[in-house]
């Protein structure tokens, strides 16, 4: 057997960035994503991100690896989701005003 080949998991490592703050940040600005589907990411996110401790308590250093890179990856997606529709209705403003005031409108009628 190889031993520079296995990795083992029992070798203490250093603690990985949990990626909080940018989980955060991923659900705040999810709430202006299409669909709130940033907003759904961001979640998901901090729930990997809380993750990433545990697993290190319990000596799973692969694992909270893992965490950490799901939870930076769904919060950069949630973010780009954010960027991408704050871009869009920068440059559809007119149209993006127009059906909020139509969609006023509507609800002063009732």
């Amino acid at each position: 057997m190889d031993n520079f080949s296995t990795f083992d998991q029992n070798q203490p490592q250093e603690k990985p960035n949990n990626n909080m703050i940018l989980s955060v940040i991923a659900i705040i600005m999810g709430c202006v994503s299409p669909l709130w589907i940033g907003l759904l990411l961001g979640i998901i996110s901090i729930v990997f991100s809380i993750q990433v401790n545990s697993r290190f308590d319990n000596q799973n250093y692969t694992g909270a690896i893992k965490a950490a890179k799901t939870a930076k990856i769904l919060a950069l997606i949630a973010i780009g989701l954010a960027v991408l529709n704050l871009i869009w209705i920068g440059i559809n403003f007119d149209e993006f005003k127009a059906s909020v005031d139509e969609a006023m409108k509507m609800f002063n009628k009732k």
